[in-house]
């Protein structure tokens, strides 16, 4: 195997470095990547939804017109080299909490509202460092506003809590204690 390798090598193969490299010059980062996924997920939704009566053919034309369009500027190219990391690693967070909680933690609902909870706390992580990094005043707003917005979200948490531990037992869910909640607030 390693011969093989070595054979490769010299007829320049080489790494998967070298590969991700010649990738990145030819531009498939920054314009076949981006292109690939504007164009599936308009077809798809186009596809879908059944607009045009399932036309294939005119969903697989304005799919190319939308994609091919979103790349005139470098928008787009420069959205998708953030974003894709930061979702990377979230979703790699979120995998090790999911595999960490299945190994330790009895099958329960509360289980899935942990996930759901730590599942927005990176969204909302990965959505600020796009903020932050393409200069938008979204970041701005949320270091004026973060401490107000942690504070409120506490509140509800405990809240909820209190009201769900007050149902005296019965099996609750999410939507009666919103409604509890609710109707306590407006009463």
């Amino acid at each position: 195997m390693i011969g093989e390798m070595i054979f490769l090598a010299s007829y320049g193969v080489g790494s998967f470095g070298d590969v991700f490299s010649q990738l990145e010059q030819a531009g498939a980062f920054t314009y076949v990547l981006p292109f690939l996924f504007i164009f599936a997920l308009v077809f798809g939704i186009l596809s879908r939804t059944k607009i045009f009566d399932s036309n294939k053919g005119i969903n697989v034309i304005l799919s190319l017109a939308v994609g091919l369009m979103a790349l005139q500027t470098n928008i787009v190219s420069n959205f998708f080299a953030i974003v894709s990391p930061m979702l990377g690693i979230g979703l790699v967070i979120l995998l090790i909490v999911v595999i960490f909680l299945g190994l330790v933690a009895p099958k329960e609902a509360w289980l899935v509202y942990t996930v759901f909870g730590i599942s927005a706390i990176i969204l909302i992580n990965v959505l600020l460092g796009i903020a932050q990094a393409t200069g938008s005043g979204w970041y701005d707003w949320w270091l004026q506003w973060k401490g107000m917005i942690i504070f409120i979200t506490i509140v509800l948490i405990i809240m909820l809590t209190v009201i769900g531990a007050s149902s005296g037992g019965d099996k609750t869910n999410f939507g009666d204690i919103a409604s509890k909640l609710l109707k306590s607030v407006t009463d």
